[in-house]
């Protein structure tokens, strides 16, 4: 093999590797991080997704086990008394090739808390959503997207 013809499939596998290294690690999802201010008129915590054009995920409930459900974690304060989570409704979605529809979040969702007991306080919140993005083709290894909720207590 030449010299020149061998440097050019090493230059073109570097680069189909660098390819598929930043699509592992692209995120689909974003995080609004509005702040929220908890108060007398105000008693839920709602986060609010937004996902790029063309793109959907899985919702938090699947019905075809091949696929992998969307989940938010955070790390609350233990003097936080909230209720379980509440995820916006899913849609239904037909990817190419498949026979049954998908349950998926698209666009933009939401995941809410109903807030029994937090003191007052500002409070910085770590969390993650974890997901699985798709579109009409085919979907991608899971992600994580690490966030930060801040929420004021008055």
């Amino acid at each position: 093999m030449s010299f020149w013809l061998r440097n050019s499939c090493f230059i073109i596998l570097f680069c189909w590797s660098i390819q598929v290294s930043l699509a592992q690690e692209k995120q689909w999802v974003k995080y609004a991080g509005e702040e929220i201010v908890l108060d007398q008129d105000n008693q839920k915590i709602v986060l609010a997704f937004f996902l790029e054009k063309g793109v959907h995920i899985q919702a938090n409930e699947v019905k075809d086990p091949n696929f992998i459900p969307t989940y938010i974690t955070l790390k609350w304060p233990e003097n936080f008394q909230l209720d379980s989570a509440d995820y916006s409704n899913w849609e239904e979605f037909r990817m190419i090739g498949e026979d049954k529809p998908l349950q998926v979040f698209s666009e933009e969702f939401t995941v809410s808390f109903l807030v029994e007991e937090v003191p007052s306080g500002s409070y910085e919140i770590p969390g993650e959503l974890y997901y699985q993005a798709c579109n009409a083709y085919k979907c991608f290894f899971p992600r994580v997207l690490n966030f930060t909720l801040k929420v004021v207590r008055k």
